[in-house]
């Protein structure tokens, strides 16, 4: 998976092997989504596909920086929710390709590559399951090499939230992804939670010390931390979907951002006419001078500059 805002479809030109499609999806390291919003998007793409159009994955590219010392918090909870989303039964059909080796030692980078293979915590599992390690050095040899072992294959694979939703009916939070999400959610509102508890006893020792301004900021401290507590409610209501309701609420999505655009495109023709009849408004204005001057018609390349006209000091 590459990190993107939203879902994107791309057709390479023509190569030595089987005609292929790369679908470019966000992952759960994306600074300005919820991973909710990740986890549906994903979620309604892939069961749409395959529900609808019966189309099945030839195989799944998951992408890591070489250049991260370590992997992080962030790193780990993506690296956990792609697993829960492929299935075991998945992982032969995945690549995990490291990426920026022109910005590593090529020991560090060895070390680094060693120790995502072998480690449980990082692929060590994957790869013991059939998942493939490639480099991809930011050339097209590399990446055809990737595309290359993957469809050579001549295998699909059904993912586990394809399974889970499409054939078994369950809802989004019953399914193992939703389900290591909900664990996520749940232990950040108790984190915040603990925050704001420890929080009130400052607030009313500075209230008792009657320290308005670090009451203030105490004050404010807790304001922040309820939203997030609400945002987290609210992210653990929105994974009761199941996948009727899932396609519905994304159709809906659909037609609504399809909405916003026609009607942009109309305010954007609505701007040009106007600037259209402003210009021919101009037009005529100069038109008229000019035959008051007697100059005579007005020639159709009057917006160029002369270039006669003295250059003063």
């Amino acid at each position: 998976m590459v990190i993107t805002q939203t879902i994107s479809k791309s057709i390479p030109s023509s190569t030595s092997i089987r005609p292929f499609i790369l679908i470019d999806t966000p992952g759960f390291d994306d600074t300005y989504r919820r991973d909710i919003d990740v986890l549906k998007d994903v979620s309604y793409w892939l069961n749409l596909s395959y529900k609808e159009k019966n189309i099945k994955l030839t195989g799944i590219v998951y992408l890591h920086r070489i250049t991260d010392v370590r992997m992080g918090g962030t790193a780990r909870k993506d690296l956990q929710m792609f697993k829960k989303l492929c299935g075991e039964e998945s992982f032969s059909s995945v690549v995990l390709a490291t990426t920026m080796w022109s910005d590593v030692s090529i020991d560090d980078g060895n070390r680094r590559e060693q120790e995502l293979r072998t480690s449980t915590e990082f692929y060590g599992s994957m790869v013991q399951k059939g998942s493939t390690m490639f480099r991809h050095t930011g050339d097209r040899h590399s990446a055809m090499n990737i595309i290359a072992h993957l469809v050579n294959r001549r295998t699909t694979t059904l993912l586990n939230i394809q399974r889970e939703m499409a054939n078994e009916g369950l809802p989004l939070d019953e399914t193992e992804a939703g389900r290591e999400l909900d664990g996520e959610i749940i232990r950040q509102r108790e984190h915040f939670n603990k925050m704001m508890r420890d929080n009130q006893a400052k607030l009313e020792e500075a209230l008792q010390k009657k320290d308005d301004e670090r009451a203030r900021e105490l004050a404010e401290q807790q304001e922040e931390l309820k939203q997030r507590i609400d945002a987290a409610q609210k992210s653990r209501d929105e994974l009761r979907v199941d996948m009727e309701k899932l396609f519905q609420e994304k159709d809906a999505e659909f037609r609504k951002a399809m909405e916003e655009l026609d009607t942009e495109r109309k305010e954007r023709e609505r701007v040009l006419e106007e600037k259209s009849k402003d210009l021919e408004s101009f037009k005529k204005t100069i038109s008229s001078y000019r035959a008051l001057l007697g100059i005579g018609t007005f020639p159709s390349s009057f917006c160029r500059l002369p270039t006669d006209i003295p250059t003063l000091y």
